[in-house]
């Protein structure tokens, strides 16, 4: 929660009303936070799912896509995925635990910015349990 929490506010201060989803390793929807306002959760969860199957952020995912007609097609075909800038893979000791999504800020880059802000906020809060 505190992840979406934290890039809500890295938004709010920056003057934009976002919504944000974070997602486990399997790409399923924990936490999804967004204003009234902003009506694009499931373009989040999304977001964040692709970001953790693929293990980079968006914005190397949609330049992948500019490049690479196959890869854009395969992605295009699947709809758990959103491959636009605005979102990260969430790692803890190099493995890639979930991942991070955000919709609404002027620009994707924005997104994404408050995505990686939050992240470096809490980096050291992430913890994997291990029963």
């Amino acid at each position: 929660m505190f992840l979406a929490q934290g890039a809500i506010a890295a938004c709010r201060a920056q003057g934009y009303t976002v919504s944000v989803s974070v997602v486990d390793s399997a790409g399923l929807a924990k936490v999804t936070l967004g204003a009234d306002s902003i009506g694009r959760t499931l373009t989040t969860v999304r977001k964040a799912a692709a970001a953790t199957a693929f293990a980079v952020p968006g914005s190397e995912l949609e330049a992948r896509a500019a490049k690479d007609a196959a890869f854009a097609a395969e992605v295009a075909a699947d709809s758990r995925y959103n491959i636009h800038t605005g979102s990260l893979p969430i790692r803890v000791g190099g493995e890639v635990v979930g991942g991070i999504g955000l919709s609404g800020a002027p620009t994707h880059e924005q997104d994404e910015a408050c995505a990686r802000s939050a992240l470096r906020k809490y980096q050291g809060d992430l913890h994997v349990y291990t029963p």
